[in-house]
């Protein structure tokens, strides 16, 4: 079936290609004809009819004006010219603008009726490939939402890793350069699941058309993981997060919602810690869990409380203080303010054994920099991260300070030793082998290593990381430097390696470790 409008300004020739349809397509619906370009305008754009049979010569628009008209429309109309002008120029300009037959009256009804059922083939044909093309749009979009779902869900579950990622973005023509998570609540008086769930999508959906995203209902939540577009600066990707969100919440209209947003994630594994601090931000308001950015937007800040007296980087600079002074005294107090502090606190012995790795590597830098080697040789630094009882990580670094900043004896190394520190020193951004350096000072490597042994009582490997890691973790403090460019200028190619090591060794994530520095 389908639909046929004629236009002429004779009723004559309406009435005869009238009786002309009905006889030889019976299939064919035929609509109200009119007289002129105008009210075939206003039927198409009211009927939408198929197939239009239309004359050149009508009052208003003529034949040819309507058929633009209605091309600029974008209208799907189909185009039949019956017309008693044979001039060249006007069926070419029909063509031009469409026409699928151009007939010269007075036409018979067999060519009417063949140049008829060749445009309902054309249109039974667009049908199906109109059909085809939404078969496999509706496929597309099955899959891409379970796969959204599968990813969903095992970020929820802690599962999601960076190939499943990856995977995922590569499909839509995009890279992981960093995310973080949204815990979306409703403040709505629903009353009822179903309106909250279709709340939660809406907002979904205004998302999907402004950012690189993918989300899930869980519980009274939508958890939402938004894929960042490059790596920028901290404070850089929370501007542009609340534009992005303001904007979705002002096309939501009165819909009342509440936004937790995460820290940055570096790496996909690192995702799912984001979905407590999102929760955690909306729980925790403008209190220590949380920051306000507006009375919708609450971005999570583990930090909030670090510029306060009795926070641990306070004490630490107070405990820096005292070593410029060279007052050991005093700085024995400040540790056991810190001891206290820590043990009141609960503190988790990672984040301070992190803090007291960088404080020790800053004193001696500013203080004893002569020292510094000395530093990253040291059993007790070496073993930083690997202390979990407070008073032991504190006396450990107590007895470092007193020994390289209190005017502790310099050891006597081996000359091959001090070579081979200096040559790690200057050298250690690059891929550095203990065969490199024993061969640069003319040794073997068996050799260099039972000196290691004997005069440090450490390995090649553990001080090349020491002093790697120490360098990453001073860079990390920084906003001037990507994790990329970091973990080069840290002597680390594989930037996924970088991000494996650095926790394992401190047992943090990198975002974790920008944030607390």
């Amino acid at each position: 079936m389908y639909r046929i409008v004629i236009a002429d300004d004779e009723a004559m020739e309406r009435k005869v290609l009238e009786k002309m349809i009905r006889e030889s397509c019976p299939e064919a619906e035929l609509l109200p004809s009119v007289s002129n370009g105008i009210e075939l305008v206003n039927s198409i754009e009211t009927y939408a009819p198929d197939i239009a049979v239309i004359d050149i010569n009508m009052p208003g628009f003529n034949g040819l004006d309507a058929m633009e008209i209605v091309r600029l429309k974008n209208l799907q109309t189909h185009f039949i010219v019956v017309s008693a002008y044979g001039k060249f120029e006007y069926a070419q300009k029909a063509i031009h603008l469409g026409a699928c037959d151009y007939l010269l009256k007075p036409v018979s009804e067999a060519k009417l009726a063949q140049s008829i059922q060749k445009v309902a083939g054309q249109l039974q044909e667009e049908q199906r490939q109109q059909a085809d093309k939404n078969g496999i749009a509706n496929m597309v979009q099955t899959y891409q939402t379970t796969r959204e779902n599968e990813l969903m869900s095992a970020l929820l579950l802690g599962e999601l890793s960076g190939e499943q990622t990856e995977s995922y973005l590569s499909e839509r023509n995009r890279k992981f350069y960093a995310g973080c998570i949204l815990c979306v609540r409703s403040l709505e008086e629903c009353g009822n699941t179903d309106t909250e769930r279709d709340i939660f999508l809406h907002f979904l959906e205004q998302m999907k058309r402004i950012s690189s995203c993918m989300g899930k209902v869980y519980r009274h939540d939508l958890i939402v993981c938004l894929f960042l577009g490059t790596e920028i600066l901290d404070h850089e990707w929370r501007i542009g997060v609340e534009d992005t969100l303001t904007c979705v919440l002002s096309a939501l209209g009165e819909k009342k919602l509440k936004i937790g947003v995460s820290g940055y994630k570096y790496v996909p594994e690192e995702l799912y810690d984001g979905i407590r601090e999102s929760q955690a931000a909306l729980m925790g308001g403008s209190s220590e869990s949380g920051q306000f950015f507006s009375e919708e937007i609450v971005f999570y800040s583990a930090l909030a409380g670090r510029g306060r007296k009795n926070s641990i980087p306070s004490m630490l600079d107070q405990c820096m203080e005292f070593l410029r002074q060279k007052n050991q005294a005093g700085f024995s107090d400040a540790l056991k303010q810190i001891e206290e502090h820590a043990g009141g606190s609960k503190a988790p012995g990672n984040i301070l054994s992190l803090y007291m790795a960088v404080f020790l590597y800053r004193a001696v830098q500013q203080i004893a920099p002569h020292r510094r080697m000395e530093l990253f040789c040291s059993k007790a630094y070496s073993s930083i991260f690997e202390q979990t009882d407070t008073t032991a990580l504190l006396t450990d670094v107590y007895e470092l300070a007193a020994r390289l900043i209190f005017g502790g004896e310099e050891p006597a190394y081996h000359r091959y030793v001090q070579k081979s520190l200096a040559y790690i020193e200057q050298h250690y951004m690059e891929n550095l082998t203990l065969d490199q350096a024993a061969g640069e000072i003319g040794i073997s490597s068996f050799y260099l290593s039972r000196l290691f042994k004997q005069c440090l009582d450490n390995t090649f490997l553990n001080i090349l990381t020491n002093l790697r890691l120490t360098k990453a973790l001073e860079l990390l403090a920084s906003e001037k430097y990507t994790v990329q460019e970091i973990s080069e200028m840290a002597g680390y190619l594989n930037v996924s390696y970088f991000y494996k090591l650095i926790k394992k060794q401190t047992g943090l994530t990198v975002s974790e470790i920008k944030r607390l520095l």
